[in-house]
Protein backbone atom coordinates (compact mmCIF):
# COMPACT_ATOMS: atom_id res chain seq x y z
CA UNK A 1 0.00 0.00 0.00
CA UNK A 2 2.82 2.73 1.11
CA UNK A 3 4.57 1.94 -2.61
CA UNK A 4 0.93 2.61 -4.04
CA UNK A 5 0.72 5.77 -2.37
CA UNK A 6 4.06 7.13 -3.12
CA UNK A 7 3.30 6.75 -6.60
CA UNK A 8 0.33 8.33 -6.75
CA UNK A 9 2.44 11.46 -4.42
CA UNK A 10 4.67 11.57 -7.43
CA UNK A 11 2.01 11.46 -10.32
CA UNK A 12 0.04 13.83 -8.18
CA UNK A 13 3.02 16.35 -8.71
CA UNK A 14 3.75 15.43 -12.21
CA UNK A 15 0.34 16.87 -12.23
CA UNK A 16 0.30 19.79 -10.48
CA UNK A 17 3.17 20.82 -12.20
CA UNK A 18 1.95 21.20 -15.78
CA UNK A 19 -1.67 22.74 -13.80
CA UNK A 20 0.75 25.57 -12.35
CA UNK A 21 2.61 26.26 -15.81
CA UNK A 22 -0.18 26.92 -17.09
CA UNK A 23 -1.26 29.37 -14.99
CA UNK A 24 1.88 30.99 -14.55
CA UNK A 25 2.13 31.11 -18.15
CA UNK A 26 -1.71 32.68 -18.06
CA UNK A 27 -0.90 35.61 -15.55
CA UNK A 28 2.09 36.26 -18.50
CA UNK A 29 0.06 36.76 -21.21
CA UNK A 30 -2.26 39.30 -19.40
CA UNK A 31 -1.67 42.99 -19.87
CA UNK A 32 -1.50 44.72 -17.84
CA UNK A 33 -1.23 42.42 -14.47
CA UNK A 34 -3.43 43.33 -11.86
CA UNK A 35 -2.19 43.39 -8.11
CA UNK A 36 -3.93 40.26 -7.73
CA UNK A 37 -1.95 39.01 -10.30
CA UNK A 38 1.28 39.44 -8.45
CA UNK A 39 -0.04 37.91 -5.45
CA UNK A 40 -0.76 34.70 -7.24
CA UNK A 41 2.28 34.93 -9.24
CA UNK A 42 4.09 34.75 -6.46
CA UNK A 43 2.04 31.98 -5.34
CA UNK A 44 1.89 29.40 -8.15
CA UNK A 45 5.91 30.16 -8.38
CA UNK A 46 6.40 28.77 -4.73
CA UNK A 47 3.71 26.31 -5.21
CA UNK A 48 5.40 25.14 -8.77
CA UNK A 49 9.01 24.85 -7.07
CA UNK A 50 7.38 22.81 -4.09
CA UNK A 51 6.18 20.29 -6.46
CA UNK A 52 9.76 19.98 -8.44
CA UNK A 53 11.31 19.77 -5.40
CA UNK A 54 9.01 16.66 -4.89
CA UNK A 55 9.28 15.26 -8.28
CA UNK A 56 13.07 15.32 -7.67
CA UNK A 57 12.59 13.19 -4.11
CA UNK A 58 9.97 10.87 -6.23
CA UNK A 59 13.06 10.30 -9.14
CA UNK A 60 15.63 10.19 -6.13
CA UNK A 61 14.07 8.05 -4.18
CA UNK A 62 12.56 5.30 -7.10
CA UNK A 63 8.91 6.17 -7.05
CA UNK A 64 8.83 7.78 -10.26
CA UNK A 65 10.30 5.65 -13.51
CA UNK A 66 12.29 7.57 -16.86
CA UNK A 67 8.93 5.38 -18.46
CA UNK A 68 6.08 7.89 -17.71
CA UNK A 69 8.18 10.87 -16.74
CA UNK A 70 10.00 12.23 -19.65
CA UNK A 71 11.63 14.62 -21.01
CA UNK A 72 8.92 16.79 -22.58
CA UNK A 73 7.79 17.36 -19.26
CA UNK A 74 11.03 19.32 -18.56
CA UNK A 75 10.86 20.57 -22.00
CA UNK A 76 7.29 21.91 -21.41
CA UNK A 77 8.55 23.46 -17.93
CA UNK A 78 11.68 25.17 -19.08
CA UNK A 79 10.22 26.84 -22.32
CA UNK A 80 7.19 27.61 -20.79
CA UNK A 81 7.54 29.17 -17.58
CA UNK A 82 11.51 29.28 -16.73
CA UNK A 83 13.27 30.37 -19.80
CA UNK A 84 10.79 32.82 -21.06
CA UNK A 85 9.90 35.45 -17.60
CA UNK A 86 8.69 38.47 -18.88
CA UNK A 87 9.57 39.80 -15.59
CA UNK A 88 9.70 43.44 -17.21
CA UNK A 89 5.74 43.45 -17.12
CA UNK A 90 5.65 42.79 -13.34
CA UNK A 91 8.28 46.03 -12.76
CA UNK A 92 6.96 48.45 -14.64
CA UNK A 93 3.44 47.78 -14.05
CA UNK A 94 3.35 46.48 -10.11
CA UNK A 95 4.62 48.47 -7.44
CA UNK A 96 7.04 45.47 -6.94
CA UNK A 97 9.64 46.10 -3.61
CA UNK A 98 12.85 44.58 -3.13
CA UNK A 99 11.85 41.67 -0.95
CA UNK A 100 9.34 40.53 -3.23
CA UNK A 101 12.02 40.77 -6.03
CA UNK A 102 14.42 38.89 -4.21
CA UNK A 103 11.61 36.05 -3.62
CA UNK A 104 10.79 35.75 -7.34
CA UNK A 105 14.17 35.51 -8.34
CA UNK A 106 15.32 32.89 -5.81
CA UNK A 107 12.39 30.82 -6.60
CA UNK A 108 12.98 31.27 -10.39
CA UNK A 109 16.54 30.32 -10.07
CA UNK A 110 16.37 27.21 -7.48
CA UNK A 111 13.12 26.11 -10.16
CA UNK A 112 15.37 26.27 -12.77
CA UNK A 113 18.34 24.49 -11.00
CA UNK A 114 16.02 21.73 -9.71
CA UNK A 115 14.29 21.16 -13.47
CA UNK A 116 18.40 20.54 -14.80
CA UNK A 117 19.03 17.74 -11.66
CA UNK A 118 15.59 16.47 -13.11
CA UNK A 119 16.90 16.34 -16.27
CA UNK A 120 20.30 15.06 -14.96
CA UNK A 121 18.72 12.15 -12.65
CA UNK A 122 16.45 11.18 -15.82
CA UNK A 123 18.85 10.85 -18.16
CA UNK A 124 20.57 8.93 -16.18
CA UNK A 125 17.80 6.29 -15.20
CA UNK A 126 17.07 6.25 -19.39
CA UNK A 127 20.70 5.62 -19.96
CA UNK A 128 20.75 2.32 -17.19
CA UNK A 129 17.36 1.24 -18.31
CA UNK A 130 18.92 1.09 -22.07
CA UNK A 131 21.90 -0.27 -20.95
CA UNK A 132 20.06 -2.83 -18.77
CA UNK A 133 18.11 -3.70 -22.00
CA UNK A 134 21.28 -4.24 -23.76
CA UNK A 135 22.84 -6.51 -21.39
CA UNK A 136 19.32 -8.58 -21.16
CA UNK A 137 20.39 -12.35 -21.98
CA UNK A 138 16.60 -12.96 -22.79
CA UNK A 139 16.95 -10.28 -26.23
Amino acid sequence: LSLHLQGLRAQYAYGKVFELADNITSIYKKTPPTVDDELHLLKYAALYMDQLMDLEDAVDDGEVTAHWISRDLLRYENHRVWENIPFKIFKETLDWGEEEEKEYNRIVSTSKDLCENLKTMLDRKNKQIKSDENSDPNT
